[in-house]
């Protein structure tokens, strides 16, 4: 497929830049770029909408990301291709800016269930939200290799109604997710479809729906399903619950398990995957403090490497929890590398320390204090590969063991 022969295809462009995106040098580029037709909308969400004002050219999207460290700064451009590509050319001039486009994979384009799926404009629950401001859209093709949480996708959560399945974003069946995509998915309100041969299926789960004639997504009249999605590789959490009191090391224990695993200086930090702000641990601590009673969530990157953290309140402390997703090696993690890992982190007393790899947990180690986990009836950690530590301390009448100096659980666990 010739990408450029095709001016209606839907870009994605990454713009980064030391400069602010200031209001009135975006509307001199888009002045300089387009005809005098074309004018910024502003929308209720952290984008705006560059249109002539018609329904005959998709709108143009611009969206930023929330600064999270100082003179760095990050955006998306969406919008049809030819468009796009021009004016992030106009704003690398105007912004001395570095410019990136992420969008289609030309393979992914051809993939046969993508190519056959229903079109946009047949789908009749309503292919955008109709207000005040521009059109906003209700279903998202997005033919990509990793649908990262984005500028562009947190812009359509935002202005999504409160309602189940207001936002669906469609792809193709090989496409994967991040670990903050998965939280998305994970909540009513926004539905990820993998079209595929057989027909469309629920991106987690693998459940087969089908599109009717009206446009609406129901159950599959003829089964077709495929197998949950999970996620390859290394995948560690940790939970950490800081006294109210004792708040001076939070983000310490993230920090450690990030040096050991990634390096520090290969980590990014930011509200959403785009970002290339390198890490800094007082800037998490210190925004998420800001942001408090709201948890503070960050995207964490690096080589071969995507994770969140969280840092909140709750009624015992500060709670700490960081997860990772990592590439495997050669060899199955050994013991020996699960407990050199667990020397960094014990003397905070985890709640939780979880280290799966494939779909099996192949080691599991919690804080003695936390033992009483396995006893009581908790929700499974992400695919029942092990069970986190108990928020309430120890259960009355129970004994947390001998081990304060941080020993580990038995040698191996088996998957619950």
């Amino acid at each position: 497929m010739n990408l450029e022969n095709r001016p209606d295809e839907q870009a994605i462009i990454r713009i980064y830049s030391s400069l602010e995106w200031d209001a009135e040098r975006l509307a001199d580029v888009v002045s300089a770029v387009f005809s005098p037709e074309y004018t910024i909308w502003s929308t209720d969400g952290d984008m705006v909408a560059i249109t002539d004002g018609t329904d005959r050219t998709p709108p143009l999207w611009f969206c930023d990301e929330a600064a999270s460290t100082v003179s760095y700064y990050a955006a998306e451009i969406v919008g049809p291709r030819a468009e796009a590509r021009a004016f992030a050319k106009g704003c690398a001039r105007a912004f001395a800016a570095s410019v990136t486009d992420v969008s289609i994979d030309p393979d992914l384009a051809e993939d046969s269930g993508w190519a056959h799926r229903v079109p946009r404009e047949s789908i009749g629950r309503g292919a955008y939200y109709e207000d005040e401001t521009p059109l906003v859209p209700r279903v998202v093709d997005m033919p990509v290799e990793v649908i990262e949480f984005s500028p562009w996708i947190s812009a359509l959560i935002q202005s999504a109604q409160q309602e189940p399945h207001s936002l669906i974003i469609r792809t193709p069946e090989s496409t994967r997710i991040t670990p903050f995509m998965r939280r998305v998915f994970e909540t009513f309100q926004v539905l990820w479809i993998r079209e595929t041969a057989n027909g469309p299926v629920e991106g987690i789960t693998g459940v087969g729906y089908s599109w009717s004639n009206d446009g609406k997504l129901d159950e599959a009249e003829h089964e077709h399903k495929l197998p949950s999605f999970t996620p390859d590789g290394l995948r560690i959490r940790l939970q950490v619950l800081h006294p109210l009191d004792d708040t001076i090391a939070v983000g310490e224990a993230s920090e450690r398990l990030l040096a050991a695993t990634v390096g520090l200086r290969h980590v990014t930090l930011g509200r959403t995957e785009i970002s290339r702000a390198p890490w800094q641990k007082e800037v998490a601590v210190a925004l998420s403090a800001l942001a408090s009673p709201q948890p503070g969530s960050w995207c964490l990157g690096g080589p071969g490497m995507r994770g969140t953290l969280d840092l909140f309140p709750s009624q015992q402390g500060v709670m700490e929890d960081i997860y990772l997703e990592l590439p495997s090696g050669r060899d199955p993690l050994s013991r020996a590398d699960a407990i050199a890992l667990w020397e960094q982190v014990k003397e905070f007393m985890p709640l939780g320390f979880v280290i799966a790899e494939g779909t099996e947990a192949t080691t599991r180690l919690v804080h003695e204090s936390s033992e009483h986990a396995l006893k009581d009836d908790l929700e499974p950690w992400d695919g029942a590969f092990g069970y986190l530590g108990y928020l309430g301390g120890k259960p009355a009448g129970e004994s947390a063991g001998e081990g304060s100096d941080g020993s580990s659980a038995p040698d191996e666990t088996k998957p619950e």
